[in-house]
């Protein structure tokens, strides 16, 4: 049956068994002593807080009464005390053993009443006060005595639910009732556990083993005192019901009894039945349910007084509307089954859990068949859309409003406000999971006539909950569904940190599903009102509608804004993390003329990836020191920006600002910035510049600049500093002057999101939420999950995961290169007694590294001792790995990108090497390829092979087209079971991964209002976020720590704590850490994990789905660690305090309840829990410090130290700890109920600096202290911070990206092997600078070298690495031929300028420093200058510049004048032209270019440096060619190493199948002239029989098979001489061995070169010539083999005994 249910409001005046009901809904109205009517003939004396009267006169015969009455709710503290509180008007009854009455009278002020003149007899008291049950008490009353009548009255029906979830029930109950008293399960009230001992009913609703405070053990506890359990009269629903959880609690079940004590009776369910009802109490079915709820509870405490209601049908439970279509004029469109069916359905079919859910069995069954034969809510749409359609003639696509429960404030709020808009709108509402809420909408949007174009989810936790995920219906269905949440507590509303305690279930989980853009449309009181947020409303209409225009507007029409991130400003710093933005620009640019967009052009004539990136960085942010800069590009495209209307005048700015947004924000803002149009990018005084350029209806623009590169040092201190004119004038002006349809911000990470307001739930009065007013797709990088939540979190924009670009191993190269070279020789003339030339090669070593700024030998330590620890630094080097070049929007990796990207995760996801280790080596079956092998130089050449394996073997499977069964065949891995294949076969997941991206698709799908399905972000090599191009979620926060989280802290805790008490023989008493909330996501919880651990506590999980339960403290006897010498020691609870970024309650509260467990522990003291030791002194448990609740931006580093023109060198680090303590030392803690708490606590927080040990952070992703300003923004500032406070830390960044090999590093130690590895690396270097944006992010590189420099007091950049970075710069300023490539030269030159004025670089050499002043200054004539903050904004630095400089004073004078134009200031040098003619600015870069082009980081030249990442071709196999030989295992080490010795390649034998055979590089003439021949050698591992190799070999001793398993080398192109190795090296010197001997500039190389002739001449005259022969056989036998019996690695390298004629077999 069809009908419309109508709304009717129901007060609580009606009457429960004749109980009086407070009128207004207040519960516990303080009743005093005034308000007590007294007769005016009574005398009332006061004697011990008891009132007597003398109203009856006493006499020796009669006795009296004395009265006291205590109410046990406390009206002042709203709640029950045991103690009670004096309850004046109390009604009181003597009734006479007739029943008749005797006296009545009320108790006054102090609860009491004496009453005299009673004859002596029998009496019954009766004792009443409000809606609490009447208590009655019999007493004899004797003549001339005093009987006393004690009385508090206590509720005696308890509720143990969770008000959050049900506060209306719990509120509407305890008006009708102060019988009723609540326990939030939430929220545990231990002060309220009394109440059991007084409760004759008691409901456990939603009851979980998690629960604080009530957890299984707690709850028995209390319920084996309540007479309610005692009695069968406790009620549970809707919890966990299986046998185990119920046996534990100890419940006695409503209706139970000994002998069948079950949750499943019909009392039980009818409990449920009524409870049921949803929490809307203008809800008629609310307001019935709970009035019949309570006659129940009544009836069931005491059957012989009430009357059971479910006897009749008129009070037995009802159901609400469970599915319908609401629309506020149209009404309500359902079918609800009527009471007597319902209370058929309970009787027949009673209890719980048959969906192991917990839900009430007659719902999951006869309610469901009832829906499946009579609910259609297809029909119900039809029925409402034919409705509307008659009644608003529209033809306009509605949006969705999808609720639990049926229209309500919010509804009606939505409706009326989308219909204000244009655009029409209905609830459809659904309550029970089946049919899931998902379904039902895919079903309308199938059915709809007018259409529908958008949702607007009410709903948490799922859209489809019953089958946990809803993401097939919503493909489908393919529309953007954001997100409202409504009734928040007000507390959340209003706290500065938000709303988080409702945030995971509201937010989180949803986005699991794709849907997003959270905003808070109502809130709810501490009276349980709730409050509709009207801006909230707005807002979410506004955006909702802007998803469904996109929906149903063509592409044609469609406005789009290309935002890019241009701050601070300059032209230097346009870009965004690792990804390439005007390659992508461009590409977006392409991709929209494909899709029907207006770029104004065919897409052919748009200009190159070159010509764009010019204009773009021609038309960035320019700061106010640049103001000729901005003048000269209004004024050259003046006709083109006023046609746009990009210049806003006063007039406009008022409209569109002024009077358009919250006057509180806008007074903030004029406050600071000033009146009118501000300073900052405004022309003339008279216009605000809107920056960018229109392709057709594409806008491509800048974020405006945020404004903090304008404030000077001395106010820093302002933490909330407000968006400037400009920045709110482009928000407002794209929307309302642009009209754009939507944004799309170009890569990580803009500023808005960031903005001074609450954390989460921005709303009104958010600087974010003012701001946000079109919808926004946010490409961004997917390792970066927490700073990616808060775009998603605080501007709603849609997130999209890229890629990150691929991770390659970093490698040797130039001199680097050379100097393993020499040591691997050294040690082989050693092994060799050749002592002549091991000396040669020890005093090569010595000088190599001097040069390359690596220290002597200590005092008292050997050379083998220090040229081991160079080795493992070596080793540290070539292994080391950084992000290669830059990602472009759905670039797919292939070849050696693929190859690279491949290896990295897998050799992190599993343990990949060890098992090829064992494989190869089965005599190492024992060892750990990372703890064993790896960097030992013992182990060198079995390092060597095991990476080769693998390279190749990944080779083989990305380069060709076998499957990867047919490659691991090849290799002879056919057992599928085994851990090598498995490990292998885990590339294949990776590779498909990578190759499905789905960038471009999630983009455009985005751009139609479609849906986009989510994805995780993290990093590749720590989770499944691949593929990329999917709307990006986080991990669920309450599973973290997880287990292997933790398992994984306890390796970095006990690394950090062996590698302190080795080198300081203590313990470290007090630690640092950096906790940021996305390195804790990403990691699943590593840090917060560690926090614990340093404490000597760990998590708890549950045992179902591991969701972290809490804390536990370890016994101080388990903490152990193992010493390096395999010791194992005690150690001791380690105090800790963090610096974090993040706001999750969850973290928080196990980091506080670790801090309270190791403060009050038992089985330690002082001398081992440091923290006890601490607090003796400064007696204060604070011990996590962040950023104020309101303030998102960092410590202020990051924008000071770049800022040069804004601070002084003396003082700097004393401002910049004045800064770091103005914003972060403020302790965050949670209250009673688990809200926020955030107190500034300087003086705490300085006593923890200045005590503080040690100083950590983890490196888990492609960020590392060179990549991002956050590093020395946080890591830094704390440093920095506590040498100022007196203290000395060790530092400490633990590298955990491969989970297989963690390594420490002190932070001198990782700036300077960063520097080397990357910074320099060409490598890495060539792949950035081979795109305009890579330049930028080179540049970038630079100034956080800077930063990490400038912030460390004392640090200072070594001579020789500081030369170096120099001398790189100036070899690539050869190959400028960009405004972007300039203007990051200028930039990173400009930084390395100040290291050397400024003496933070030592001993630098002069001749560079004036290449570099004469190369920044010819770089700005020829492209202009690059006017960032440092560069054109000191004048300071550009007078010393010029000084500087060589150049001539024409040249200088030319410089002067274009950065006068630019700042519009005088010159600061000028030229009469009196001396030389100005040089010719291209001809000095020309020339400059041939002479760097050539100059390498270390003096070498490019040839020794094979930094190049093409693809790679692998060239045909020639069976012909096969030479097989097994190694001896003794020999495989030596043979090996040796191998490498000659075949080192500048990245320590990477695969570069292009590279084979090059023609031989030129040498710069100041290093080398000769021609050095490339070889290609094959590396063979080569599996046969047995009898083969005995055969082939005269092998006697099975053991020298290795099991079949052997490694040779085979000759290869014949452009160069051929090499055959077996047991031993092999050489025939030939005639060009003269070429050793030829004359040599550079005298390292030419004593290198006689060493090494001398080595090869005693090779070839040694016994290893005997073997030729023998290898020669087995070729040719193999060549007869099978294809699959040979594996073969191929290793390019460069032979530094060039051309030498090997002997060929």
């Amino acid at each position: 049956m069809l009908f419309i249910v109508t709304m009717s409001l129901v007060s609580a005046s009606d009457e429960v068994n004749n109980e009086t009901v407070i009128a207004d809904g207040i519960v516990g109205t303080s009743l005093v002593a005034d308000g007590v009517q007294i007769a005016n003939d009574v005398n009332v004396d006061e004697i011990g807080n008891i009132y007597y009267t003398n109203s009856i006169y006493s006499s020796g015969d009669y006795g009296f009464i004395d009265i006291h009455v205590k109410d046990s709710y406390n009206p002042l503290t709203k709640n029950w005390t045991e103690d009670g509180v004096d309850l004046a008007g109390a009604d009181i009854k003597i009734l006479d053993s007739s029943d008749n009455l005797v006296f009545e009278g009320k108790t006054l002020a102090g609860g009491a009443y004496s009453i005299g003149n009673l004859p002596s007899g029998s009496y019954k008291v009766q004792l009443s006060y409000s809606t609490y049950e009447v208590y009655t008490e019999n007493v004899n009353v004797g003549a001339n005595s005093a009987v006393a009548v004690n009385h508090m009255f206590v509720p005696d029906i308890l509720l143990i639910v969770s008000y959050n979830s049900h506060s209306e029930k719990v509120d509407y109950l305890m008006s009708l009732s102060k019988r009723v008293a609540y326990i939030d399960t939430g929220n545990f009230d231990k002060t309220r556990e009394w109440l059991f001992e007084y409760a004759k009913y008691i409901q456990i609703d939603m009851f979980s083993s998690t629960y604080k405070d009530f957890e299984t053990a707690e709850a028995r506890k209390l319920l084996s005192k309540s007479p309610a359990n005692a009695n069968y009269n406790v009620a549970y629903t809707f919890g966990f019901y299986d046998k185990n959880t119920l046996d534990n609690l100890g419940i006695h079940f409503v209706g139970g009894s000994a002998s069948n004590n079950s949750p499943n009776t019909i009392e039980n369910t009818y409990v449920g039945s009524y409870f049921q009802a949803p929490d809307i109490e203008s809800s008629e079915v609310f307001v019935a349910n709970m009035n019949n709820y309570l006659k129940y509870i009544f009836y069931l405490i005491n059957p012989q007084k009430y009357i059971n209601p479910t006897l009749d049908t008129a009070t037995t439970p009802r159901i609400s509307p469970e599915c319908g279509i609401y629309h506020p004029v149209l009404g309500t469109y359902t079918v609800v089954p009527d009471a007597e069916l319902i209370n058929q359905w309970i009787i027949a079919n009673p209890g719980y859990n048959n969906d192991g859910q917990g839900s009430l069995n007659w719902m999951l069954k006869e309610y469901v068949a009832w829906q499946e034969k009579e609910l259609n809510p297809t029909e119900l749409f039809r029925l409402f859309e034919n409705d509307y359609m008659n009644r608003y003639n529209t033809d306009t696509p509605f949006v969705a409003i999808a609720t639990y429960y049926c229209g309500g404030p919010v509804v009606d709020a939505l409706i009326k406000c989308y219909e204000a808009s244009g655009r029409p709108a209905f609830n459809i509402f659904k309550l029970s999971t089946a049919p899931a809420m998902s379904s039902i909408l895919l079903t309308l949007t199938k059915t709809t006539q007018i259409g529908i174009s958008a949702v607007a989810s009410l709903y948490s936790w799922s859209l489809n909950y019953g089958n946990h995920s809803a993401l097939n219906d919503l493909s489908e269905m393919n529309l953007t569904v954001v997100k409202g949440l409504f009734d928040v507590s007000q507390q959340s509303y209003e706290s500065e940190t938000g709303a988080q305690a409702e945030w995971t279930y509201s937010v989180t989980i949803p986005s699991f599903e794709g849907v997003f853009s959270p905003i808070i449309l109502s809130y709810k009181d501490s009276l349980g009102k709730s409050h509709v947020v009207q801006s909230g409303i707005e807002k979410m209409v506004k955006l909702t509608t802007g998803w469904a225009n996109l929906k149903d507007m063509d592409n044609f029409d469609k406005v789009v804004s290309i935002v890019l991130y241009n701050y601070p400003p300059g032209k230097g710093e346009i870009g965004a993390s690792y990804l390439d933005v005007f390659q992508s620009t461009y590409d977006l640019l392409v991709h929209l003329s494909d899709a029907g967009y207006d770029i104004g052009m065919n897409k052919s004539d748009l200009p190159s990836v070159k010509e764009l990136s010019e204009w773009i960085i021609y038309m960035g942010n320019k700061g106010t020191w640049a103001q000729g800069e901005l003048n000269k590009y209004v004024e050259s495209n003046w006709e083109m920006l006023r046609q746009h209307h990009q210049l806003v005048t006063q007039e406009e700015f008022d409209k569109l600002v002024a009077t358009n947004m919250n006057q509180d924000l806008y007074k903030k803002m004029v406050d600071y910035w000033g009146d009118g149009l501000g300073k900052i990018m405004v022309y003339n005084q008279t216009y605000i510049v809107i920056p960018g350029l229109w392709f057709g209806k594409i806008f491509i623009t800048f974020q405006p600049s945020r404004g903090w590169e304008e404030v000077k040092i001395e106010n820093y201190h302002d933490l909330t500093l407000p968006p400037h004119q400009q920045y709110v004038t482009f928000y407002k002006w794209l929307d309302e002057v642009a009209n754009c349809d939507v944004i799309i911000n170009l890569g990580t990470h803009g500023t808005l999101e960031w903005l001074p307001g609450r954390n989460v739930g921005v709303h009104e009065g958010d600087w974010s939420f003012e701001l946000n007013l079109i919808p926004t797709i946010y490409p961004y990088i997917v390792s970066n999950p927490g700073e990616a939540m808060v775009a998603r979190d605080r501007i709603g924009a849609m997130m999209i995961t890229h890629m990150t670009p691929a991770m390659a191993i970093s490698g040797l190269y130039g001199n680097y290169t050379k100097l393993l070279n020499y040591i691997d020789r050294y040690n082989d003339q050693v092994a060799n007694n050749v002592s002549g030339n091991a000396y040669e090669y020890k005093k090569l070593i010595l000088e190599l590294a001097q040069s390359l700024g690596f220290e002597k030998p200590k005092n008292g330590q050997t050379f083998e001792a220090w040229l081991e620890d160079l080795h493992t630094y070596l080793d540290d080097m070539q292994n080391d790995f950084n992000t290669y070049g830059l990602h472009t929007i759905g670039k797919i990796l292939s070849g050696e990108e693929l190859i690279e990207e491949v290896i990295t995760i897998i050799t992190s996801r599993t343990t990949v090497y060890n098992h090829i280790l064992h494989m190869i080596y089965p005599n190492l079956k024992d060892k750990n390829y990372y703890n064993d092998i790896r960097g030992n130089s013992q182990y060198y050449a079995q390092s060597e092979v095991v990476k080769t394996w693998l390279r190749t073997f990944i080779g083989d499977l990305v380069n060709n087209t076998y499957t990867f069964d047919e490659v691991a065949k090849m290799y002879g891995i056919t057992n599928k079971s085994s851990k090598l294949y498995k490990s292998l076969n885990y590339s294949t997941k990776v590779i498909e991964n990578i190759k499905n991206n789905n960038e471009w698709n999630a983009i455009m799908t985005a751009l139609s209002g479609g849906y986009v399905t989510p994805g995780l972000f993290a990093d590749p090599a720590y989770a499944d976020s691949i593929p990329t191009g999917h709307m990006g979620r986080t991990s669920d926060t309450t599973k973290m720590p997880t287990k292997a989280a933790y398992e994984s802290a306890v390796k970095v805790v006990d690394l950090l704590l062996v590698n302190y008490y080795e080198k300081h023989g203590k313990w470290p008493e007090l630690t640092a850490l950096i906790l940021w909330g996305t390195e804790i996501l990403r990691t699943e919880g590593i840090g917060v994990a560690e926090f614990l651990y340093f404490l000597g506590c760990r998590p708890t999980w549950n045992d179902g789905d591991e969701a972290v339960t809490g804390v536990e403290l370890i016994p101080i006897n388990e903490l152990t660690v193992t010493l390096s010498n395999g010791k194992v020691v005690n150690r001791p609870r380690v105090d800790v305090f963090a610096s974090m970024v993040t706001s999750n309650v969850d973290w928080i509260k196990l980091m506080l309840t670790a801090v309270d467990l190791a403060l009050n522990s038992t089985d330690d003291t002082v001398a081992n829990n440091f923290l006890k030791k601490h607090y003796a002194e400064n007696p204060m448990k604070d011990r996590l410090f962040g950023l104020p609740g309101a303030v998102l931006e960092g410590t202020g580093m990051s924008n000071t130290i770049p800022n040069t023109a804004n601070w002084n060198l003396t003082t700097l680090n004393e401002d910049l700890a004045r800064i770091y303590l103005g914003r972060v030392s403020y302790s965050w803690t949670l209250d009673d109920h688990d809200n926020i708490v955030i107190t500034k606590q300087t003086e705490n927080f300085k006593y923890l600096l200045g005590k503080t040990d040690l100083i950590t952070q983890n490196f888990d992703s492609s960020w590392r202290l060179l990549d991002s300003d956050d590093y020395y923004d946080w890591f830094g500032g704390l440093l920095n911070a506590a040498k100022i406070l007196g203290a000395n830390p060790d530092t400490a960044f633990v590298d955990i990206r491969n989970k297989n090999n963690y390594i420490i590093r002190t932070y001198e130690e990782e700036f300077e092997l960063e520097i080397r590895t990357n910074l320099l690396n060409p490598k890495f270097v060539d792949a950035l600078l081979s795109t305009q944006a890579g330049w930028i992010q080179w540049n970038s590189k630079f100034q956080n070298a800077f930063g990490s420099l400038y912030v460390n007091p004392g640090m200072t950049l070594g001579s020789q690495l500081g030369n170096e970075m120099v001398s790189t710069l100036l070899k690539y300023s050869g190959k400028i031929d960009s405004l972007a490539a300039a203007t990051s030269f200028q930039s990173a030159g400009a930084f390395m300028f100040y290291m050397y004025y400024q003496g933070k670089w030592e001993n630098p050499d002069p001749k560079l420093v004036q290449e570099l002043a004469d190369e920044i200054i010819r770089n700005a004539i020829k492209y202009g200058v690059a006017c960032c903050h440092h560069t054109c904004k000191n004048l300071d630095f550009n007078m010393k510049l010029i000084q500087a400089s060589s150049l001539s004073a024409a040249d200088k004078a030319k410089y002067a004048e274009i950065l006068s134009q630019a700042t519009l200031t005088d010159p600061l040098y000028k030229y009469d032209g009196s001396t030389d003619n100005p040089s010719n600015p291209d001809a000095s870069d020309k020339n400059n270019t041939e002479d760097n082009n050539q100059q390498l980081v270390n003096g070498t030249t490019d040839d020794q440096s094979s930094g190049d990442m093409a693809g790679a071709h692998r060239p045909e196999r020639d069976h012909a060619d096969r030479v097989a030989h097994t190694v001896h295992g003794d020999h495989v080490a030596r043979d090996a190493r040796r191998l490498l010795n000659i075949l080192r390649g500048a990245v320590g034998h990477r695969v570069h199948h292009d590279l084979f055979g090059r023609a031989a590089a030129h040498r710069d003439g100041n290093l080398r002239h000769q021609l050095i021949a490339r070889a290609q050698v094959r590396l063979v591992l080569f599996r046969h029989e047995e009898r083969v190799a005995k055969a082939s070999l005269g092998v006697r001793d099975d053991r020298d098979l290795l099991h079949g398993l052997g490694v040779f080398l085979l000759v290869g192109d014949h452009r160069v001489a051929d090499l055959v190795i077996g047991d031993e090296l092999l050489f025939k010197l030939g005639e060009d061995a003269a070429f050793l001997l030829a004359a040599r500039d550079d005298e390292l190389e030419r004593r290198e070169h006689v060493l090494l002739r001398n080595e090869l001449a005693s090779l070839a005259h040694g016994a290893e010539r005997r073997l030729v022969g023998e290898v020669c056989k087995v070729r040719a036998h193999a060549a007869r083999g099978r294809e699959r019996d040979l594996l073969e690695i191929h290793v390019l390298g460069e032979l530094d005994a060039a051309r030498v004629d090997l002997q060929r077999c």
